[in-house]
């Protein structure tokens, strides 16, 4: 429920790292997974955010989000980190890779290498949440804001989806000398203008309370970096290290549902929450019971089909977790 500066967010990724890297010395005894590599017994994946809460300089509260004594929102660190960037089977560990799928330039879909270990990977590449949703109504890891994920293809660096994730986390991609702060500025003004519409007979999309849903621009790929203003100005040795780091898609998502009921007797319940205002003074002032699970899925392309495999069937939630927003009043 407080900021965490520069060193204990350095002390953090230090013992996340050594956390995976050196399980069998790790104060969490590390369960059979299929991941498991017989030469590097050292090496262990975890299976939640929450895992790394028996680590120091990990909090509690560094799990939990809502609103503090003067109601401004707080986030769990889970709302911008995730261990479900990068994810393959053991089919995808086997699967050869094709050269040349992830040149700069080529954003198109290809099959998620694997990236160290067997079976099914759930390695750390440091994103904002669980992923994203492409269209209004469905939540994700960071709810109601997509967050972050691989673009797929050819490599087994996880990528970071430039669509959604968190600006904090795009700032702490590079180096503010060679990518200065102003240019992800633009990169988040750019994510927030309307879509033109040009099909005029198109359906209108509507959100979870009948609003309207407007589109926002997307990059449909890493060459519309070239729209942004400030992007010439970056060496093109740097921008071939951004191009590494970023992506255009995820496929990893959360579903949230959450069952409200009023408390009190002076409010009429029918239709209370229909509103998203209502909702938003209800999760203020705490007018209702509630109970909030999550389903976190992943959706795994395969050569004629989409699939959709659970990655967490069911996890109860402590609380609604708050939209993640790129501009914000607190």
């Amino acid at each position: 429920r407080k900021d965490i500066d520069q060193f204990q967010a350095e002390e953090m990724a230090t013992a996340m790292l050594e956390h995976i890297r050196n399980r069998t010395a790790s104060v969490l005894p590390m369960p059979e997974l299929q991941t498991y590599v017989e030469d590097k017994p050292d090496f262990g994946l975890p299976l939640s955010m929450r895992e790394f809460i028996v680590l120091e300089p990990f909090e509690e509260d560094h799990f939990l989000e809502g609103r503090d004594e003067d109601f401004v929102i707080y986030h769990s660190i889970s709302a911008y980190l995730t261990i479900w960037t990068s994810v393959s089977t053991l089919a995808d560990a086997n699967r050869t890779q094709t050269p040349g799928a992830n040149d700069a330039g080529n954003d198109a879909p290809q099959p998620e290498a694997p990236a160290e270990g067997d079976g099914l990977n759930l390695a750390d590449g440091g994103t904002p949440s669980e992923g994203d949703l492409p269209t209004p109504g469905a939540e994700e890891g960071s709810p109601g804001t997509p967050a972050a994920a691989n673009a797929g293809g050819g490599s087994n660096v996880p990528r970071i989806n430039i669509n959604r994730a968190p600006p904090v986390v795009l700032k702490a991609l590079m180096d503010n000398r060679d990518v200065p702060p102003y240019f992800w500025d633009n990169v988040i003004e750019y994510r927030n203008e309307e879509e033109e519409d040009e099909d005029e007979d198109e359906e209108i999309q509507t959100d979870d309370f009948g609003d309207e849903y407007t589109a926002k621009k997307i990059f449909a790929s890493l060459n519309d970096l070239n729209n942004i203003d400030g992007w010439e100005n970056i060496e093109p040795i740097v921008q071939t290290e951004l191009r590494s780091l970023l992506g255009v898609q995820s496929n990893v998502f959360s579903v949230i549902v959450s069952a409200r009921k009023l408390t009190g007797r002076e409010v009429d319940s029918f239709g209370y929450f229909d509103d998203l205002e209502a909702v938003e003074e209800q999760e203020e002032f705490g007018s209702a019971l509630s109970m909030t699970v999550r389903s976190i899925v992943w959706r795994r392309a395969g050569a004629d089909e989409v699939e959709i495999v659970p990655l967490e069937r069911w996890e109860l939630l402590e609380c609604w977790p708050y939209e993640l927003r790129d501009f914000t009043d607190y």
